[in-house]
C-alpha cells in the first residue's frame, strides 16, 4: 500500500545551484554567503542525465527539495545507518540510489519542475527512467515517509551523526533561496518594463 503524500520526480533550477554554491557566474560571491556542502550535479557518478533530479518532501510546512542518486555506487555511503540519507533498493533488494536528505533544499514551487516517468524515459532514456521508476516504488512505499520525515528532523535539528558535516546550513540556504527569489522578481520586472521604442510607436521589452 503506497503512502497518501505520493512522491515524484522533480528537477531543480540549476541557476539556483550555482548562486546557493557560488559557482559559474557566481563564483565571486562572498565565501560567508555561499555553501559548497550544496550537492552538485556535476559530480563524477553522475552517469545518465545534466538535470539536478529529486523529491519534494514537506516537512513542518515547509517544502524541501532533496537531491536523488542513481550512480550505483555506495562505497560513500559505507551502508552506515544515519539520518543523513536513506539508501534506495529496488524490488529485487539490489541498491538502486540515494535520498541525500542532508542534501535538502527549502524551496518554493517556482524553482522546481514536475517530471513524469514518460517525460523522463522521452528525454533521458528508458534506462534512467526504470532507475527513477524503482527509486519512486521504494520512496512511495508504506513505512518510508514516516523514516523521511523522522530523518528529516534529526539533520534540521543537528543530530549527530558520521556525515554532520556534509549537511548544507538549512538556515543560510533559506536566507539565500529568498535572496535568489527577489533577484528573479526583479529581473522579470525589468523584462516586462515598457520601454519606448525611438518611433515612438508601442513598446518593447528590456533584457536584463
Amino acid at each position: 500500500m503506497k503512502h497518501k503524500n505520493k512522491y515524484s520526480i522533480y528537477t531543480l533550477d540549476i541557476e539556483l545551484v550555482n548562486f546557493l554554491r557560488g559557482d559559474g557566474k557566481y563564483n565571486n560571491r562572498p565565501l560567508n554567503e555561499i555553501d559548497k556542502q550544496i550537492y552538485s550535479h556535476f559530480g563524477q557518478n553522475r552517469q545518465y542525465t545534466d538535470k539536478y533530479i529529486g523529491i519534494i518532501i514537506e516537512f513542518q510546512s515547509k517544502f524541501y527539495f532533496a537531491p536523488l542518486t542513481h550512480d550505483g555506487n555506495k562505497s560513500w555511503y559505507k551502508r552506515q545507518k544515519t539520518c543523513d540519507f536513506e539508501m534506495i533498493y529496488d524490488a529485487f533488494d539490489k541498491y538502486a540510489g540515494s535520498l541525500l536528505l542532508c542534501k535538502a533544499l527549502p524551496l518554493t514551487s517556482q524553482l522546481v519542475k514536475y517530471h513524469s516517468l514518460k517525460d523522463i524515459a522521452r528525454t533521458e532514456g528508458q534506462q534512467y527512467s526504470k532507475l527513477c521508476e524503482a527509486e519512486l516504488d521504494y520512496l512511495n512505499s508504506s513505512d518510508i515517509h514516516d523514516v523521511i520525515q523522522t530523518k528529516m528532523l534529526d539533520c534540521i535539528y543537528g543530530k549527530e551523526s558520521l556525515y554532520k558535516k556534509f549537511r548544507v546550513n538549512y538556515q543560510l540556504v533559506e536566507k539565500n533561496v529568498k535572496e535568489y527569489n527577489e533577484m528573479l522578481k526583479q529581473q522579470e520586472l525589468l523584462i516586462n518594463k515598457p520601454h519606448n521604442n525611438e518611433s515612438g510607436n508601442g513598446s518593447s521589452k528590456v533584457l536584463s
